[in-house]
């Protein structure tokens, strides 16, 4: 194949990476699904890989997001306040400001039991405030005598 072959399958190559598997690129836009960041490497600051992105949550009561779920070589996933989460698009990484050994010594949470009390005392280990504490414009709500014109 000649060099002159190999730079434009290589092109080709690369265009269809960035308009099929990488949208974002293209576009530009900073919005992506949260599908997006599945299998993202999750790095602590000194870039120790802890694990890699394998959910996230959202609150259904303010729309926000809530809490990542980090896989890891152990036994159970960590879940992560999202506000503790710094994504890196460049090498689709996401850093956590947390020492290693504390990420693994993490509380274990089913998502099933999250509460504010346990999210409160999950978002204060991971140094962070809580998510639903703050003044952020979430999902407007529907007033409560809302009528349906028909």
């Amino acid at each position: 194949m000649s060099d002159n072959s190999r730079r434009t399958m290589l092109f080709w190559m690369a265009a269809v990476f960035c308009l099929f598997l990488r949208p974002s690129l293209v576009t530009g836009s900073p919005i992506a699904s949260a599908d997006h960041l599945r299998g993202y490497r999750v790095q602590s600051a000194d870039g120790v890989v802890l694990g890699s992105v394998a959910e996230i949550f959202f609150d259904l009561e303010n729309g926000k997001i809530g809490y990542l779920s980090v896989s890891t070589e152990g036994e159970r996933p960590v879940i992560v306040p999202w506000r503790a989460a710094h994504i890196r698009t460049g090498d689709q990484s996401i850093r956590l400001f947390i020492d290693p050994r504390r990420f693994q010594e993490a509380p274990f949470v089913q998502m099933t039991e999250m509460d504010h009390e346990r999210g409160r005392a999950l978002h204060r280990y991971f140094g962070v405030a809580p998510y639903w504490e703050d003044d952020t414009p979430s999902a407007p709500r529907p007033p409560r005598n809302l009528r349906i014109v028909k």
